[in-house]
């Protein structure tokens, strides 16, 4: 995940644990910068094998801005980016209410400078993953993700005439 580490004087595990958690969020939830940094520390509920994100707001979505509940998987391919987010979780202040304490400006810099990439990558790659491996319906997905246009999941759907042979000789 990461291609560099901001150089950190002080503290420097934790706050690397932090930026990892941050680009894991964008991915797993699809987020905006902004959604991510207004999530609380009590919107997140453990169970057994999920990670539970209670009432995720949607910025952009005025029709229906909240998400309803979003688990992040304790087991399979997105574990790890759930484990993260988790230790992070663990080692924030208790005093502190938000689970990320920087501006969005910062948090940008942070996406950047780690990975080399603009953090909307990051979204875009959680909504290809979900699309791709979990829903595999567009409208399926966009429902899900709170997404305005289903339009913008259609080149990730996978489409070969050869699969529907049987329902065109009907």
């Amino acid at each position: 995940m990461e291609q560099n580490e901001w150089n950190y004087t002080w503290n420097a595990d934790f706050y690397h644990l932090r930026d990892k958690a941050l680009i894991s969020l964008i991915y797993l939830l699809c987020g905006r910068i902004g959604e991510i940094l207004n999530l609380a520390k009590e919107q997140f509920v453990d169970q057994k094998d999920f990670l539970i994100v209670k009432e995720f707001l949607v910025e952009k979505n005025s029709v229906n801005p909240i998400r309803d509940d979003w688990a992040l998987p304790k087991k399979g391919t997105l574990a790890p980016f759930t484990k993260i987010v988790m230790d992070y979780m663990n080692r924030i202040p208790r005093k502190q209410t938000k689970v990320f304490k920087i501006k969005r400006q910062r948090a940008h810099q942070i996406v950047k400078h780690i990975t080399g990439k603009w953090c909307h990558y990051f979204r875009a790659m959680g909504e290809a993953y979900y699309m791709r491996r979990v829903f595999r319906d567009p409208v399926r997905c966009a429902v899900a993700l709170r997404l305005r246009r289903s339009d913008t999941l259609i080149e990730y759907v996978p489409f070969e005439w050869k699969d529907y042979k049987d329902q065109l000789s009907a």
